[in-house]
């Protein structure tokens, strides 16, 4: 199973360089995972994208707008980061 989980770069950073004897496995699966960089675009599901492109049936899918349009109406997965941490 994967999750995303957001949490503060100075507490991710802690995680990382601290052991914990009763925590171990959930610091291997923060230490294991894999940030995703500050101010990133929409995440989508690219089979999703695919589908829609399929569901669509049209001929010529490789123009711009048909591309923008499948991509605007794509579920989103993860929201675009907008720079700002959770605040606790």
């Amino acid at each position: 199973m994967q999750i995303v989980i957001d949490i503060p770069e100075e507490k991710y950073n802690w995680l990382c360089n601290t052991e914990f004897s009763f925590k171990s496995k959930l610091n291997d699966a923060i230490k294991s995972g894999t940030p995703l960089p500050k101010g990133h675009g929409r995440l989508l599901d690219e089979n999703e994208i695919k589908q829609m492109i399929e569901d669509a049936k049209v001929e010529n899918y490789r123009s711009k707008d048909f591309a923008e349009n499948i991509i605007r109406f794509a579920p989103t997965i993860i929201e675009a980061d907008k720079g700002e941490w959770l605040n606790e």
